[in-house]
């Protein structure tokens, strides 16, 4: 890969949707101030959290002010209280998932949520839960999805310390269901997805009955429609735990463009290369000139 730059005068090529391949359904940078919407790229609407894909899955924060935005592991975050910050999404079907997805984000919970529960995202449906990431009381990364009663719960085989990043990711599909924090798996087991359509919105923060509420910092939440692989995983948090050691950069290339060519300059160059014909040619020929 190579960078091109020092050329005040070259296109914009910012594409930042572009970035994002089409199974990603949404990804919250959280870097933006959640008590407006003019400092995003949510178009200048008035959503205060902005999705970064083309789905335009942005979202209303609620209780927050500037000072709930921070340093996270990647850029900007956003620090939940635990009494009314949250993040909703309006509902739409690209967050379904009725085929599988993956579910990851960024989280560092205070000493306050120890022995507490704190919901990462929640998308529910009418009576039950379409698919749920939190922070559970044991200190435990748990999954569930699944309609009203038959719901399917994962915990993770590890617990948790406050006051530590932490890259958490769920994969589902209708076989199996796996829980992975800092590219390593640490749970699985197998699934049934439910036939449902999750209509209600989606929070981050706590769940869609106001109960979970988080205590800590969240950072870069990103849905899939598919089942990332552990390679996948694995990459992305060595990616944005560490950039510094994930990439190296080689030396600056020296390049010299050819010298732009004035009117003048041509003009010189055609007369030169005539009076070079007219001499070369006729020699060519074996015409001796007088």
């Amino acid at each position: 890969m190579y960078m091109y730059y020092g050329n005040p005068g070259a296109a914009d090529q910012w594409n930042v949707s572009g970035t994002w391949d089409n199974n990603f359904k949404a990804v919250w940078h959280l870097a933006e101030d959640p008590s407006t919407s003019a400092d995003g790229d949510c178009g200048g609407g008035t959503k205060e959290v902005c999705d970064s894909t083309l789905n335009s899955n942005d979202g209303d924060s609620s209780g927050m002010t500037a000072g709930n935005q921070m340093a996270g592991q990647i850029d900007g975050s956003l620090d939940f209280d635990a009494v009314d910050d949250y993040v909703q999404i309006a509902d739409n079907s690209d967050m379904w998932l009725l085929g599988g997805g993956t579910l990851s984000a960024w989280i560092k919970f205070a000493p306050a949520l120890v022995g507490a529960r704190g919901d990462i995202l929640d998308k529910e449906i009418p009576g039950g839960i379409g698919y749920s990431l939190s922070k559970r009381n044991d200190e435990t990364i748990t999954l569930v999805i699944g309609p009203a009663g038959p719901w399917q719960a994962l915990s993770s085989t590890i617990t948790l310390s406050p006051d530590t990043w932490y890259h958490v990711v769920s994969t589902f599909d209708n076989s199996s269901r796996d829980i992975y924090i800092n590219g390593v798996n640490r749970g699985s087991g197998s699934s049934v997805l439910p036939a449902n359509s999750s209509a209600l919105d989606l929070f981050i923060g706590q769940k869609t009955n106001g109960f979970g509420k988080f205590d800590g910092i969240i950072d870069e939440v990103r849905i899939s429609s598919n089942t990332r692989s552990l390679n996948w995983i694995r990459t992305s948090f060595n990616n944005q735990s560490d950039p510094s050691s994930f990439l190296t950069f080689g030396p600056q290339q020296a390049f010299f463009p050819a010298p732009a060519m004035t009117v003048w300059g041509l003009m010189v160059f055609m007369v030169l290369a005539g009076l070079g014909a007219a001499y070369y040619l006729p020699r060519k020929a074996g015409i001796r000139r007088q």
